[in-house]
């Protein structure tokens, strides 16, 4: 069986049978201190998004 068919298949079959996913919402920073500490803390990388408001 292919990966991505078995990786599919075996979602379709856990969302059928009920079991819970624990999804986890990203936590989006406005501040970059704020998420230069939390980054540190947790020893993940920081993914910066640059928005342009004029």
């Amino acid at each position: 069986m292919k990966t991505p068919v078995g990786v599919i298949l075996v979602a379709v079959g856990l969302v059928a049978v009920g079991v819970p996913c624990d999804v986890v919402e990203p936590a989006w920073h406005s501040d970059w201190a704020t998420a230069q500490r939390i980054a540190r803390k947790e020893n993940k990388p920081i993914l910066v998004v640059v928005v342009c408001k004029h």
